[in-house]
């Protein structure tokens, strides 16, 4: 009976060597791989050393551990851990904690998101405006500019190119008030190749250019995503706080 029992005490003292040591590799283990920035095995380490051992320090290191690893949730867990186990006077110690709890966001309330809210949204059809847009400027300067011509002609071109056999210039120029077909008209009423050549071909063309980029916006629509109409209101969560974003179209 002796003898089972001082084989049970060698036993019990043996294995509680072997626990200890265990716990010494285990934070050799872990120093050896932070060192190599292998930090999840390092991590592992530690927390099979915690269960072998109790020690406050170790919930420190297994905050920095889960710091280093961007895990925020576990990271504050630790750091609140170590504070109730063993709270530490070192003020430096206590700011950097004071940090890192800092900079990980609260968690949003249930039902709330830390995206900004997706409003309701609609698709429309619409002519394309950049063609839209193109023809009129088109249309506008050559128009002005035909338009302008025209005046100037009709009240003062020269007595002896108003009516000549080529035709008459001043009711040529007339004609030219005339939107898009007015040019085409005026080579008619004053067929002088000086006057043709341009206006046919830079004043009319240029004018038809431009209707035809309009009708080309009216049959060539674009689509595009907008807010409803209706008003909106939603609930937001992030870092900084909460509240409601509203938006509406008018």
């Amino acid at each position: 009976m002796r003898i089972l029992l001082t084989l049970l005490v060698l036993a019990t003292a043996s294995v509680a060597g072997a626990q200890e040591l265990t716990y010494e590799q285990l934070i050799d283990t872990a120093r050896q791989s932070a060192s190599q920035s292998r930090y999840r095995e390092a991590l592992q380490a530690l927390q099979m050393a915690y269960t072998l051992r109790q020690d406050p320090q170790l919930l420190l290191e297994l905050a920095r551990g889960h710091r280093r690893l961007g895990n925020g949730a576990e990271m504050v867990d630790f750091y609140k851990r170590y504070r109730l186990a063993a709270p530490s006077q070192d003020p430096q110690i206590n700011a950097k904690i004071d940090s890192a709890i800092a900079s990980v966001p609260p968690p949003a309330p249930v039902g709330w998101s830390n995206q900004q809210p997706q409003f309701l949204v609609k698709t429309i059809t619409r002519p394309n405006r950049g063609l839209l847009v193109g023809g009129a400027v088109l249309f506008s300067v050559s128009y002005s500019a035909a338009a302008l011509t025209g005046g100037a002609f009709s009240l003062f071109g020269s007595s002896s190119y108003s009516s000549s056999s080529d035709g008459n210039l001043a009711a040529a120029g007339g004609t030219l008030f005339i939107p898009f077909l007015g040019p085409f008209i005026s080579s008619g009423v004053y067929r002088n190749a000086a006057w043709v050549g341009p206006w046919v071909a830079v004043g009319g063309g240029t004018q038809l250019l431009g209707l035809a980029l309009m009708i080309a916006a009216r049959y060539r629509p674009e689509t595009i995503r907008v807010l409803a109409k209706i008003p909106q209101v939603a609930p937001y969560a992030s870092a900084d706080g909460g509240g409601v974003n509203a938006a509406f179209r008018f």
